[in-house]
C-alpha cells in the first residue's frame, strides 16, 4: 500500500495551501497520509490536524550535538552568499523528512504555484533527495511561470515521475518538458462549502463579495493604481445600487496578509452599515460565505476558485498565469473574466470591467451550474492514476 506524504505546505493561515491539503483529502481519500508543514502551529489553529496528521517541515539538530556543531561550522565558514546559507538551513532541517522516506511512499509537492517564482532550487533538493530513496514525486495541482524556469529547472522538472498541471497554459508548457503531465482542476475545487456560520449580513442582504490582497499591489506597474481601483469599485457599488460588500480576507500570514489591504480600503471609504468586513475561518467556512454573494470579485485565486465551484459569477484581477489559465480551462476564454493587474493604468478599469461582466451574470451563473459539476468531478480521476503508480 503506497503512503501519501504532502510537502512544501505554507501552512493554514494562507487559505489556498489549506483549500489544496483539505482537497486532495477528497480525492485521495488515503488510509495513512502525513503532511510536512512550514507552520504547524498554523495548521492545528484551523484544525487541519483533525483530518490528517501534521508534522514540522523543518527540524533542526539538537543545540550542541555533533550535527549542530557540523551545521554551524559550514554555515559560518564555508557558505559564501545568503542564498547559499538559505539552501544548507533547508537541507540541514529536512533531513527527518528524507530519512522516513521509502519506497511505498508517494511524495506530492503541493504548494501549488511555487515554480512560478525565482529561486526554486530547493524544491530540486525535494525532489532529488525523494527519488534518491526510491520514492515516487508528484508535482501535485500546479502553475508554473515560463520565464523564470531555467535549464536547472527544467532538469528538475523532467524527473518528477507524474506532473499535474491545473490549468491548460502550464499544461501546454509542461508537456514539452516532462510527457508525464496530466490536466486536472486545482484540488480546490473539490472543497465543501460549510454553511453552518454564514454570518447574519450575508443571510439577510444581497452581497457582493471583494477580496483584495497585498500581493496584487506588489505587481502593480503605478504605484497606488490597485487600491484606487477597487475604492471606486466598491464607492459604486454603495453609492449607486442596493448590494452590500462584504470583504473576503483568505491569505492572513504576516508577510501577505489581506486585512491589512482590506483594512487600508475600508479608511478610504465613507463609513456605512452596507460595508462589512468577513472574518478569518478555516477555507471550508469562508467558501460557504463566498457561496452566499451575487457576485464576487477575487484577487486571491483560492478564493476565486470558492466562488467558481459554488457557480457565484466571478471577476478576477489577476497576477500570473495560474487566474488567466483557470478561466481559459472554465470559460474558454480569459478574456473579460480576467483584468490583468500590470495592466492597470486608470482608476476605473476594474469598475468597467466589473460593470461589463455584471451584466452577464445569470447567464454566468447558469453556465457555471450546468458545467461545474463534470468540471470538478474531473479532479477525482487523480485518485486512479496514483493508484497504479
Amino acid at each position: 500500500m503506497k503512503k501519501i506524504k504532502m510537502v512544501v505546505h505554507g501552512g493554514s493561515k494562507n487559505h489556498g495551501c489549506e483549500a489544496i491539503i483539505r482537497g486532495t483529502l477528497n480525492i485521495l481519500q488515503p488510509k495513512d497520509a502525513v503532511v510536512y508543514s512550514y507552520h504547524r502551529d498554523d495548521d492545528t489553529l484551523y484544525e487541519l490536524d483533525k483530518v490528517v496528521k501534521i508534522e514540522d517541515d523543518n527540524i533542526m539538530p539538537a543545540k550542541w550535538s555533533v550535527r549542530y556543531l557540523w551545521y554551524v561550522f559550514n554555515y559560518k565558514l564555508r557558505m559564501r552568499s545568503s542564498f547559499q546559507k538559505d539552501e544548507y538551513y533547508r537541507k540541514t532541517g529536512r533531513q527527518h523528512i528524507f530519512r522516513s522516506v521509502t519506497e511505498n511512499d508517494i511524495m506530492l509537492s503541493v504548494g501549488g504555484d511555487n515554480y512560478s517564482y525565482e529561486n526554486v532550487s530547493y524544491l530540486a533538493d525535494y525532489n532529488y533527495g525523494f527519488q534518491k530513496e526510491g520514492a515516487k514525486t508528484v508535482l501535485w495541482g500546479c502553475s508554473v511561470e515560463p520565464k523564470v524556469i531555467d535549464e536547472k529547472a527544467k532538469r528538475d522538472l523532467q524527473t518528477y515521475s507524474l506532473i499535474v498541471a491545473r490549468e491548460s497554459l502550464s499544461y501546454t508548457y509542461l508537456q514539452q518538458i516532462n510527457p508525464n503531465t496530466v490536466l486536472k482542476p486545482d484540488p480546490a475545487f473539490t472543497l465543501r462549502a460549510d454553511k453552518s456560520e454564514i454570518p447574519l449580513f450575508l443571510q439577510k442582504h444581497k452581497c457582493i463579495g471583494i477580496n483584495i490582497s497585498p500581493m496584487i499591489s506588489f505587481n502593480e506597474k503605478k504605484k497606488g493604481i490597485v487600491l484606487k481601483n477597487y475604492i471606486k469599485l466598491v464607492k459604486y457599488i454603495i453609492e449607486h445600487t442596493d448590494y452590500h460588500v462584504v470583504l473576503v480576507p483568505h491569505v492572513v500570514i504576516n508577510w501577505s496578509d489581506d486585512r491589512i489591504s482590506i483594512k487600508e480600503l475600508c479608511d478610504a471609504i465613507e463609513k456605512t452599515d452596507r460595508l462589512h468586513v468577513l472574518e478569518d475561518m478555516p477555507c471550508e467556512k469562508l467558501k460557504g460565505c463566498i457561496s452566499q454573494c451575487e457576485f464576487f470579485v477575487g484577487a486571491r485565486t483560492h478564493a476565486t476558485i470558492a466562488a467558481y465551484s459554488t457557480c457565484v459569477p466571478t471577476l478576477v484581477l489577476g497576477y500570473s498565469i495560474k487566474s488567466r489559465g483557470i478561466a481559459k480551462d472554465i470559460f474558454g476564454t480569459e478574456k473579460e473574466y480576467v483584468l490583468s493587474v500590470d495592466s492597470l493604468i486608470n482608476e476605473d478599469e476594474l469598475l468597467l470591467a466589473y460593470q461589463k461582466l455584471f451584466e452577464k451574470r445569470e447567464n454566468i451563473k447558469a453556465y457555471l451550474k450546468a458545467m461545474m459539476p463534470q468540471y470538478i468531478q474531473s479532479a477525482y480521476d487523480l485518485k486512479q492514476i496514483l493508484d497504479v503508480m
